[in-house]
């Protein structure tokens, strides 16, 4: 038959399964991490594998400032870490659910970065592992421990043959860049002393390991107060795997509720990312108008710079239409969805949708992805997200290099110039000898030792100009720290 415009033909392939096996994933996220209210958390799980998987569970860990307050699911909870159970998982089949839980008050802050974990079992790889690797699988933990953090790289798997790059970052100054090779059960530990800083470690797995691990922690919060924010999130999480999702949010205040986030945010202000990094996009909305909004939907055209085929749906407030064009233009339709106004029901006003993507491979460094949605409320005009960016590179070499000469950690302890001393207010402060070395800390201690302020990094190249304005008259002192907690330089300041 001859076909005519806007006829269709059907064609039936035999395929056979390469594998049979589940795979599963699982998506979790939470559209806004608010302090003292109840947090609602959205789970999806979908098995992408070519035969059921039975008895599926579901485990989630949540934050130690998050305490579960109740789910549509039922579970069981053993301390911090909460057992949905999903039964059996057709192939190409999933579900989801909801749990709630309260954010603490009174032991955070806002700004504050708080990470929940979601693992799907059975967490089966369906491919045959790389006969290049030698069996070596390295984990990284990490412990506060009043002013200190233990960070510790353990090799759980067997015998490494060679040796794997890691990382640890202060913030955004590169504290150690550094190998090793550790023997079966072997581990190696660190003691720093953050004062307060981010700190984030980075462990390469050694080559061929199976799946998408890398080992990636971060300690915030730790060593003094208040402590930095906002640096929680410069890199992915170590939920590459299908199976792992990690969700970490910054608590907020006031929000615009129309929104797009795209996580790992990056490092500096280009927000670079590794050109093989999977992007996140969260895009929130909320109906402001006065009126019941019956159906939304999202139009999100992604840049050509991204790779279609890594497009991986993620959890959702509603059920939605999904619509790919060939271009990337995506459709998210929710439909129908009844979404009251915000002045009749503010939490029932609100909604999201996640997903991910990759950038194509190849593409050139220093290239951008920019990327904003446009939010349709019935028939209303778009509202437009602000846009996201992402500069693809080698995001350590937008890093601060802390030291450009070893310091002496076994040498005297120098002085510090303080004039005028005394002072009604503000005085200058130098090195009495000079010192080649970038990213030491400088703290304002009290008579009794007790440390009133953290100046942050200081420039040593440079005189620092100190204010003591709104401190009591009385005797002040400064030491001047390198991260590993050991004081570099001393003074006294007389406050009048």
């Amino acid at each position: 038959d001859i076909l005519q415009l806007g006829d269709t033909i059907a064609l039936d392939f035999s395929v056979q399964a390469v594998y049979e096996c589940p795979l599963l994933d699982v998506d979790l996220s939470t559209p806004y991490m608010r302090r003292c209210y109840e947090n609602t958390y959205y789970v999806r799980y979908f098995n992408y594998g070519t035969a059921a998987a039975p008895n599926a569970l579901i485990s989630i860990v949540l934050d130690p400032f998050l305490t579960a307050t109740g789910s549509n699911l039922p579970y069981t909870q053993s301390g911090d870490t909460l057992f949905f159970s999903a039964g059996q998982v057709e192939s190409l089949e999933g579900g989801n659910f909801q749990f709630t839980a309260i954010l603490d008050c009174d032991s955070t802050v806002l700004g504050q970065t708080h990470c929940t974990e979601a693992h799907i079992f059975p967490d089966s790889l369906c491919y045959d592992i790389n006969p290049e690797w030698d069996g070596a699988h390295l984990e990284v933990d990490g412990i506060c421990m009043g002013d200190s953090v233990i960070l510790t790289i353990t090799n759980t798997g067997l015998g490494m043959q060679s040796t794997v790059n890691y990382i640890i970052v202060e913030d955004q100054i590169m504290f150690k860049l550094s190998t090793l090779q550790l023997a079966a059960g072997q581990d190696t530990s660190f003691v720093l002393y953050p004062g307060g800083s981010t700190l984030t470690i980075i462990v390469n797995q050694t080559h061929g390991h199976p799946g998408d691990n890398q080992p990636i922690l971060v300690i915030e919060g730790c060593g003094g107060f208040p402590f930095s924010t906002g640096y929680a999130l410069q890199f992915p999480q170590n939920d590459g795997d299908f199976s792992t999702d990690i969700e970490c949010r910054q608590s907020i205040g006031s929000f615009d509720p129309n929104d797009k986030v795209g996580l790992p945010e990056g490092v500096s202000e280009q927000h670079v990312i590794a050109p093989e990094t999977t992007i996140e996009y969260l895009i929130r909305f909320q109906n402001t108008g006065t009126d019941t909004a019956f159906r939304v939907e999202i139009r999100d055209t992604l840049p050509l710079s991204l790779d279609l085929a890594t497009f991986r749906q993620g959890a959702s407030s509603h059920p939605y239409q999904l619509g790919i064009s060939s271009f990337g233009a995506l459709s998210f339709v929710f439909d129908p969805i009844a979404l009251p106004d915000s002045g009749a029901n503010w939490a029932a006003s609100q909604g999201f949708v996640k997903f991910s993507i990759a950038p194509k491979k190849g593409i050139t460094l220093g290239t951008t992805i920019e990327n904003r949605a446009s939010i349709y409320f019935d028939q209303n005009t778009a509202v437009l997200t602000a846009q996201t960016l992402h500069t693809l590179g080698n995001p350590f070499q937008y890093l601060i290099t802390p030291v450009t000469e070893p310091v002496n950690t076994n040498a005297a302890v120098g002085a510090l110039l303080i004039a005028p001393n005394p002072t009604l207010g503000n005085t200058m402060v130098s090195l009495a000898q000079p010192l080649k070395s970038e990213g030491l800390r400088l703290g304002l201690l009290d008579a009794l030792g007790r440390e009133l302020k953290k100046l942050g990094y200081w420039d040593i190249s440079k005189n620092l100009n100190l204010d003591l304005g709104n401190l009591p008259a009385g005797v002040y002192f400064l030491e001047l720290k390198s991260l590993e907690g050991k004081v570099i330089a001393r003074g006294k300041v007389m406050k009048m």
